[in-house]
């Protein structure tokens, strides 16, 4: 008898299959790749895995180490490919280098997939494979907006799983003696999001106008009478930009160029008046060309690397027809601007998008120099070397602390990279701290404790490492379940669960709390965790994101459960034990949770060791810092 596998990615895919068993009266093994479908499988007598079975973290780590070369000799290839076909294209224009970031994470999100399933059959002994895939020769989806396509391009497909893309390659899935039968399901397609009324009106007005009003309008007296001629250039945007924009016109009499709205013309501060900046469209013919499907042949010597070779392809010439026209004319456009008023720097936050890499590009002839300002925790105590692709990128990196700055100079001389990096502080913690009082939980005795639990977001297929981002949702949510379980069994307490507002895809816990009907047990999803640290007596922490830091800045009491989600620097883990309790994740979990919320609980005083604090996250806002650079 042939041994089955349904790959299921959803309740309609589960339920579309269950059909077909019954029709056929088979017993086949599922394989569910959503939170979702496994639980719906819960309490059934259906045999049913989980990817994260087949795998370790080990295993991942491994991938995701090997893949930054792949992305690396891809993004060398399609470069020198473009522009031996295109000479007339400018040398320092590379769209492909701008989006090697997302190539390196696709490539981590496909690997990963064709590792677990694999390794699947191969545990399993499976000899066929059904699953839900878009009709044949149907086109990807890259627009995260179908209505704004110049700003919200993705190389990742949107609206096709990961796991149909890896088995939609039969040929080599045949080779290895394993049959891949799809089920072609046009509603399996992602609809195009509408736009709201309210951006459509937006729309009709410069929206760099509205933000910038927004955002400074209080500033626009005080540059009204400077003469001084210094400007700044806004790309993107994070937490102490405001704040340095506020020092510096105070101090430097700066102007501001506002073009965080790219596809709109920057807006220049404080007269609010557009900068026009003008276009001679390109000659260049990019969608009667075709990427040579025989270009990553050298490649393929590596039979592990033929699926992820062909799935990135298409994304690829998708990129190249419908993403690097724009891209093009966003360089043009930017060397206009900076020959024409020559900013001083670029602000942005994270230097992930290829928009924001792309206007750097083109300030490089210029030698105007990119700022990238922190924008969330987990920099310098967390190893993050995939920032190598992004924030690294930039000429300076403005860091929260000194050992967030360290660790980025650091890194980057490790890997030949001339980034600078400075700490200037984290001015938005004195912001936070004002929405929470100190801790009063012991002055009045036999109130319950109240807990809030703060798990980090449902990743979906878009896992990526090394150390980083990579556990599975299924495994993740069954962590979820039992740290829930062993917080409801601990006596006199109230417990909120703050899921994460950003899930990529649907989180099973939220029903599961609602069905538990526990009387101290709530979940919250849409609001902000600082309007709730006020309640909280202890904080539950199990990845140490911008969630810790809000945490300890007000002064909370900190229970950081290690799942394995992040590898902690050296520094970042001995500093950080001072100022949390620290709980191994282990089968003892309910014992040393109660212990330790009985312990903590009867702490009077601060709790908290500032050391971390001080080198992570610094309430002292140095903004001049960036100007000492800047100045020489």
């Amino acid at each position: 008898m042939t041994i089955t596998c349904y790959v299921i990615n959803d309740n309609q895919e589960l339920n579309l299959f269950k059909k077909d068993c019954s029709r056929n009266n088979m017993s086949p093994l599922y394989l569910t790749i959503s939170p979702e479908s496994y639980f719906s499988l819960q309490g059934t007598d259906n045999n049913y895995k989980s990817p994260h079975e087949f795998v370790t973290k080990k295993q991942l780590n491994k991938i995701s180490e090997n893949n930054f070369k792949l992305a690396k000799l891809i993004v060398n290839k399609m470069e020198v490919w473009l522009h031996e076909n295109h000479p007339e294209i400018p040398d320092a224009f590379k769209p492909f280098y701008s989006i090697e970031h997302g190539i390196k994470n696709f490539i981590d999100s496909i690997a990963f997939t064709l590792k677990e399933l694999t390794n699947l059959c191969s545990s399993e002994n499976i000899e066929e494979i059904i699953y839900c895939t878009n009709n044949p020769g149907s086109k990807y989806i890259h627009y995260i907006n179908e209505n704004n396509k110049d700003r919200y391009f993705s190389i990742r497909p949107i609206g096709v799983n990961i796991s149909s893309l890896v088995l939609d390659q039969s040929e080599w899935w045949n080779a290895l003696g394993i049959k891949t039968i799809p089920i072609y399901n046009q509603n399996l397609k992602i609809n195009p999001k509408k736009v709201p009324i309210k951006n459509k009106i937006t729309q009709l007005f410069n929206p760099n106008r509205i933000d910038l009003f927004k955002q400074l309008i209080n500033k626009a007296p005080k540059l009204l009478l400077s003469l001084k001629s210094q400007r700044v250039l806004v790309i993107g945007q994070a937490d102490n930009i405001k704040p340095f924009l506020s020092y510096s016109i105070n101090t430097k009499k700066i102007k501001i160029d506002w073009w965080v709205r790219d596809t709109s013309d920057p807006v220049n501060f404080p007269t609010l008046q557009n900068i026009n900046l003008q276009y001679i469209g390109s000659k260049t013919n990019f969608k009667d060309k075709e990427i040579p499907k025989n270009l990553f042949d050298d490649l393929r010597s590596d039979n592990i690397k033929i699926p992820i070779l062909n799935v990135i392809y298409k994304s690829l010439n998708n990129f190249y027809k419908y993403r690097i026209p724009y891209l093009l004319s966003l360089y043009v456009k930017a060397q206009s601007y900076f020959k024409n008023y020559q900013p001083i720097c670029i602000l942005s936050g994270t230097t992930d998008p290829d928009r924001i890499q792309i206007v750097h590009q083109a300030a490089k002839s210029f030698r105007i120099p990119l700022i990238a300002f922190q924008h969330g925790g987990a920099y310098g105590y967390t190893e993050t070397k995939w920032i190598q692709l992004s924030d690294l990128r930039a000429d300076i990196y403005a860091a929260y602390g000194q050992k967030s700055s360290e660790y980025i100079k650091e890194f980057a001389q490790s890997i030949g990279m001339p980034t600078k990096s400075v700490n200037i502080g984290w001015k938005n913690r004195k912001h936070v701290q004002k929405k929470s009082i100190h801790n009063k939980l012991n002055e009045i005795k036999n109130l319950p404790i109240n807990i809030i639990y703060v798990p980090t977001g449902m990743m979906g297929d878009n896992r990526y490492g090394p150390d980083h981002d990579q556990m599975h949702d299924v495994k993740y949510c069954l962590e979820q379940i039992e740290i829930i379980n062993a917080l409801t069994s601990i006596s006199n307490t109230n417990i909120t669960v703050k899921l994460h507002y950003k899930d990529k895809i649907p989180n099973p816990i939220e029903n599961f709390i609602k069905n538990s009907k526990l009387p101290n047990l709530k979940v919250l999803k849409n609001c902000n965790f600082t309007d709730l640290i006020d309640e909280a007596d202890v904080i539950i922490i199990d990845c140490p994101t911008t969630v810790i830091i809000e945490s300890l800045a007000c002064e909370k009491k900190v229970i950081y459960i290690d799942l394995d989600i992040v590898k902690f620097t050296k520094d970042g883990e001995e500093i950080i034990k001072e100022s949390v309790l620290w709980i191994k994740k282990d089968h003892q979990l309910k014992e040393n949770l109660q212990k330790n919320i009985t312990k903590i609980s009867h702490i009077n005083g601060n709790f908290v060791h500032d050391e971390f604090m001080k080198q992570y996250a610094n309430a002292e806002f140095k903004p001049q810092n960036i100007w000492n650079i800047i100045n020489k």
